[in-house]
């Protein structure tokens, strides 16, 4: 079954999605921690829920970075390929080892463009397992329909 976890921007997905976790503690995943420096986004930090490790994802185009240290940007975000690389680990062990379900915050413009999570999303969408993901109301018809989602269940936050 694939669940989809969907609000506006900061209406509490990411919240919900690790209560949803932290309830049971069934499943694995990885999520997305928002860093905020004087009301301005500065960091996106991604957690393991299984290890609680943190890795650096997203970083604001303030910070100094080598242009080979990023595989995207969107608006002031660089995308850090290390994060990636270490998400996509995670989630093909998941795969591997049969955890259900896989938590994945989020699924979203870079995916629509075929970037970041998009190659690991269609895996895990392939793995037949159950999925639970964030995803922006505004672009929940379009995710549904790119990565033919059948029957989701849909909470809307």
């Amino acid at each position: 079954m694939i669940t989809i976890i969907t609000g506006k921007i900061n209406s509490g997905k990411t919240t919900y999605i690790k209560n949803l976790y932290q309830k049971d503690k069934k499943g694995d995943g990885v999520i997305s921690i928002k860093e905020m420096i004087d009301n301005t986004v500065d960091n996106y930090q991604s957690l393991h829920l299984k290890s609680n490790q943190i890795f650096s994802q997203v970083l604001r185009n303030t910070h100094t970075l080598n242009e080979d240290e990023i595989i995207c940007q969107i608006g002031p975000y660089n995308f850090l390929e290390s994060g990636l690389v270490q998400s996509s680990k995670l989630f093909h062990q998941m795969i591997d080892n049969f955890i259900s379900p896989i938590y994945i915050d989020e699924i979203g413009l870079l995916e629509l463009d075929d970037k970041h999570y998009h190659n690991i999303f269609k895996e895990l969408i392939k793995s037949g397992l159950d999925i639970v993901f964030t995803v922006r109301t505004d672009l929940l018809d379009q995710i549904i329909k790119k990565y033919n989602i059948k029957e989701p269940k849909i909470i809307r936050i």
